[in-house]
């Protein structure tokens, strides 16, 4: 219960400010979605209604990009609930959105999210589909740690299937990126 007090504290900030100036500012929007992901764990409640907030202020402010978050965060809190379609429909809603906006990052995470509902629901198929649209997407990046990242995901997908010669494959390509790093 105090956590939604907070929630509704901080909410009432926030639209006491974006109501006292002309312009919305999208730094308020994103901290709403700081707080909603740190709530998505253990209150999906107070997630949901924080990401809700956050999207009626970056439609009111036409904030392409804090739309998508806010599809990002329906999705996650879908998927953590069980609700698969759902899920996709709202993950799918922010590709479209980080697609239009060019960001191929926030386009590999939503796929890896995708992989991993698809997996939830055992369909193997599409899991790996969508894990390799992550992994070419984040090849794109050349962030090396995202790339070693998506490896992991690669491996512990391929073992969810009991595909293990095909998981030491992909760890033996991580461990390389990730020992530059210490």
């Amino acid at each position: 219960m105090r956590k939604l007090v907070y929630i509704f504290i901080l909410l009432s900030f926030i639209c006491t400010k974006l109501s006292a100036s002309t312009t919305i500012d999208t730094n308020y929007i994103k901290q709403i979605f700081v707080e909603a992901m740190e709530y998505q764990d253990y209150d999906n409640d107070s997630s949901w209604i924080l990401a809700e907030q956050g999207f009626t202020l970056s439609k009111k402010a036409n904030y392409k990009a804090g739309i998508g978050m806010a599809f990002m965060r329906f999705g996650a809190l879908m998927n953590l609930k069980g609700k698969s379609d759902s899920a996709l429909f709202y993950f799918k809603q922010a590709f479209s959105i980080r697609k239009e906006l060019n960001n191929v990052v926030g386009m590999a995470s939503i796929c890896q999210q995708i992989s991993y509902v698809y997996r939830n629901i055992g369909q193997k198929d599409s899991a790996f589909f969508y894990m390799y649209e992550a992994q070419r997407l984040f090849d794109e990046t050349k962030d090396s740690v995202s790339i070693a990242s998506i490896y992991v995901e690669l491996a512990n997908l391929n073992t969810t299937y009991q595909n293990y010669t095909q998981s030491e494959k992909y760890l033996a390509k991580a461990l390389p990126i990730f020992a530059k790093f210490n």
